[in-house]
């Protein structure tokens, strides 16, 4: 079982690889013409070339979570202090850009005081950067996204909220369901 579990992770690392570097080309690509350095383009074409980068960033992360589940062990030495409204931050910064092209104000409601909590910050920010990407998805133009925090005296809840469309109630129970 452990040599199967290497190969995977060897299979994933090579794939992981061979799939970025002409994501990272296309990427670099993109932003030589939306920097204007092989001339002038129009605000559409500059609209739908930073659309089709951003799409790129998002593969790569994709990729990155791919790799990721093949490195999921994780070990009670894996954990460290981890302040929640710094991830919070960080994963707000992750979807910013998207917000910021549909007009949708990320509200950050997430309490500065929160103690820090025993965790894997990277694996905490994948997750929040998740949520916080779809909620951006399915928000229409010009909406708000939210992300709050509760802290009781056992437990600390981060809430992310939107103004979307939202999940239709026969499709909750599946939400969890790998690939759904």
């Amino acid at each position: 079982f452990l040599q199967t579990r290497k190969t995977l992770a060897h299979v994933l690392a090579v794939t992981s690889h061979d799939l970025r570097a002409p994501l990272a080309t296309a990427q670099s690509a993109l932003d030589t013409v939306i920097g204007g350095f092989v001339g002038e383009i129009g605000g559409k074409q500059k609209e739908l070339l930073t659309g089709t980068r951003q799409r790129i960033t998002d593969l790569l992360k994709m990729i990155d979570n791919i790799l990721d589940i093949s490195y999921i062990e994780i070990r009670g030495a894996d954990f460290e202090k981890t302040a929640l409204y710094e991830v919070v931050v960080n994963s707000i910064g992750d979807v910013e850009g998207v917000a910021r092209q549909k007009g949708i104000v990320v509200k950050n409601r997430v309490s500065r005081e929160l103690p820090p909590v025993p965790g894997v910050p990277k694996r905490l920010q994948r997750v929040l950067t998740n949520l916080l990407s779809n909620a951006v998805k399915f928000t229409p133009n010009g909406g708000a996204v939210t992300i709050d925090s509760k802290e009781t005296v056992d437990s600390i809840q981060i809430d992310v909220a939107d103004t979307g469309i939202g999940i239709p109630t026969e499709e909750l129970s599946k939400i969890f369901d790998d690939f759904y």
